[in-house]
């Protein structure tokens, strides 16, 4: 995560702490409770993200520093991640469309 993000202190960010602790071998956690995704650290609370799929509002918590539930991504972000998933699902990627050409003998 160094090599990645050099001097960066991953001590007050969830997303950017629980991505190191994956970096370096750690095992997330991820479920879903009341509706809502959760993803923490196994055998931690300390780091844990709550994503709510219906609105794609995302909530950490850092219950080390008392940060509990506030606001990570909203607005642009979760426009642009919105907008991406639609196209990524919308559309047929080029290698697929090479196969099914392929397949009903098209020329590529």
């Amino acid at each position: 995560m160094n090599h990645m993000f050099p001097g960066l202190l991953l001590n007050g960010s969830v997303t950017m702490g629980l991505g190191g602790m994956l970096l370096n071998g750690t095992a997330l956690d991820i479920y879903t409770s009341n509706g809502y995704v959760v993803v923490k650290a196994i055998n931690s609370t300390d780091k844990i993200l709550v994503i709510d799929p219906e609105t794609g509002v995302v909530r950490d918590m850092n219950t080390a520093n008392g940060f509990c539930g506030s606001y990570c991504y909203y607005g642009l972000q979760t426009e642009l991640a919105l907008n991406l998933g639609n196209a990524l699902i919308n559309s047929e990627p080029e290698w697929l469309s090479r196969i099914n050409r392929s397949k009903r003998g098209g020329n590529d």
